[in-house]
């Protein structure tokens, strides 16, 4: 699990055209600029590539939420955080934007979720939580919740 982060969008059938999210791929940039392996996905919620996810051994994974992908994300959640329960789950996108405090109710499996651009705070989290920074003289765990950039 050492320093890889998944970037999961969930597409599902009552979405239209094809997505691919500029947050994710923007925070992609931004952690690999970090020293951070990123895997970036964009998939069906029919066709997640869950053993790929499972073999990278991601410590976090982040996910896109649109209202209308929110089920389908939640289910998602539920299924990886079976195989993979010590991964931090962050919630980032439109929805977690205007309802983050409903998004950590709705699905307990998310540790976290960040509304507003993402980069920052997202950059954050994943440095205070690495197994790198854990495992160092300065490291804790910080028990993030709701993210607001703009308080970074």
């Amino acid at each position: 699990m050492k320093n890889k982060i998944v970037l999961l969008s969930i597409i599902n059938q009552n979405m239209r055209g094809m997505y691919e999210d500029y947050g994710p791929s923007s925070i992609a940039a931004t952690m690999r600029s970090k020293g951070f392996d990123v895997l970036l996905l964009s998939e069906q919620e029919t066709s997640v590539s869950f053993q790929e996810i499972i073999d990278f051994k991601p410590f976090i994974i982040g996910f896109s939420v649109y209202k209308v992908s929110k089920e389908s994300v939640y289910r998602v959640c539920r299924r990886l955080k079976a195989y993979l329960p010590d991964a931090i789950f962050i919630a980032g996108g439109i929805y977690p934007s205007y309802n983050h405090i409903a998004i950590l109710q709705e699905c307990p499996e998310i540790n976290a979720a960040i509304w507003g651009e993402g980069e920052a705070a997202f950059a954050d989290l994943a440095i205070r939580t690495s197994p790198t920074f854990l495992t160092s003289p300065i490291g804790a765990a910080n028990p993030f919740r709701s993210i607001n950039p703009l308080s970074l």
